[in-house]
């Protein structure tokens, strides 16, 4: 349920609490959003000051209710005791409070629609959300319902704060004890490593998004293909679909036929010894190994890109070989089928296998943090593999 609390400057802010919520745990979220130690606060409800009771009682038994305002004022200090006597707890005039008229689940957090906005204003920020907060994400075109999940996010973080006092609180009531040390030392380690990747996401957001990978245009035997430009693979390669398209099948030499290893295995049918290949306005003769399937059509290969002293040149963003500079494209330059390719890869992993990537200590030592596999997992696909920055992010979710 949601509940509104209004400060004394008739600031109001919403919290998604529980009716099993104790009352100490309401007062640390109200600590937190107010900045007014817990000990001070006196919160009223209906004109009626919760005061004297016990710390654990839930609040629903203290009669908070969905959609309930809150009054918080604090504590004065105890009077001279030369003075006369002030009542320790002020008159509270409900009548100059003004409570928004709309229902709870039509009210937006202004700082929600504040961040949302910059969002929208700026691509990285989004691609930049997407990774560390998939649901905001997905939300940040309805201002309502982005709103709903951002209260929901900072009602969370402040809960996970709670507890991470509560821990620390016992964990330090007993510092001698070995496991409390480990544990302790752990808690440490994970704070450093996520103020490290906020400090990346604040000032390097670019390391956290997706790169394109290096696509050409070019002809093959006189057909338009988008050559993958890859420095990491040792040959050029042609798929079996693809060198049949472009007539090139019936001058296979079979005796080279073995299997391609790299990130998988494929196996290599055999080798079209030349292959009239055309950039820009140039041609130049290409070796080529078929490999079977369909899963790919050309990858132009570090043999080719040495024999001809290519340049992949980022900062211009072209491959400069020969006479010739081919601009790389972008993504809304390839056709569907490649984007679909990654996305069958993506479900292939997904099932059963996504983990087989990935060290199996690696997976077991974030699933200690709490984590299932599967969000382990996403985790470190989301990151390639980088364990601290996947634990930065199950963090942040």
């Amino acid at each position: 349920m949601q509940i509104f609390v209004t400060t004394p400057s008739e600031n109001v802010f919403g919290l998604e609490v529980a009716a099993d919520m104790a009352y100490e745990d309401l007062l640390a979220f109200v600590e937190m959003e107010a900045s007014v130690p817990s000990k001070d606060i006196i919160l009223s409800l209906n004109g009626n000051p919760i005061v004297d009771t016990d710390p654990k009682a839930t609040i629903g038994s203290l009669g908070v209710t969905d959609n309930s305002m809150l009054l918080l004022t604090t504590k004065r200090v105890a009077p001279n005791p030369s003075t006369s006597a002030q009542p320790a707890i002020p008159t509270l005039d409900f009548s100059s409070i003004q409570i928004p008229g709309l229902p709870a689940a039509q009210r937006v957090d202004p700082r929600a629609e504040q961040i949302r906005t910059q969002i929208l204003e700026r691509a990285d920020s989004l691609d930049q959300l997407k990774l560390s907060n998939p649901e905001l994400a997905e939300h940040v075109h309805d201002s309502q319902k982005f709103s709903d999940a951002f209260t929901k996010l900072q009602n969370e973080l402040r809960a996970k704060e709670v507890e991470r006092k509560k821990e620390l609180q016992r964990l330090y009531a007993d510092p001698d004890n070995e496991d409390n040390q480990k544990r302790i030392m752990e808690i440490i380690r994970q704070e450093n490593v996520e103020e490290s990747y906020q400090n990346a996401m604040e000032h390097h957001p670019e390391m956290f998004i997706r790169t394109d990978m290096l696509y050409i245009n070019c002809r093959i035997n006189g057909h338009d293909v988008k050559a993958f430009v890859d420095t990491g693979a040792q040959m050029t390669i042609l798929s079996e679909e693809f060198c049949e398209k472009v007539g090139l099948s019936h001058m296979l030499d079979v005796k080279f036929a073995g299997v391609a290893r790299g990130v998988g295995s494929g196996k290599i049918l055999g080798r079209v010894h030349s292959v009239p290949l055309q950039i820009g306005s140039s041609f130049f003769p290409a070796s080529v190994s078929v490999i079977e399937g369909d899963q790919l059509q050309f990858i132009l290969g570090l043999d080719m890109l040495k024999r001809f002293k290519a340049n992949v040149n980022l900062r211009t963003n072209q491959l400069e070989i020969g006479e010739e500079k081919a601009t790389f494209l972008g993504e809304k330059d390839l056709p569907d089928e490649f984007g679909k390719l990654g996305q069958e890869k993506e479900k292939k992993q997904d099932h059963g296998s996504a983990g087989d990537a990935f060290k199996d200590e690696d997976i077991v030592n974030l699933m200690s943090l709490g984590y299932s596999r599967e969000k382990v997992v996403v985790a470190l696909k989301q990151t390639d593999g980088d364990v601290e920055l996947a634990a930065s992010l199950l963090f942040s979710q």
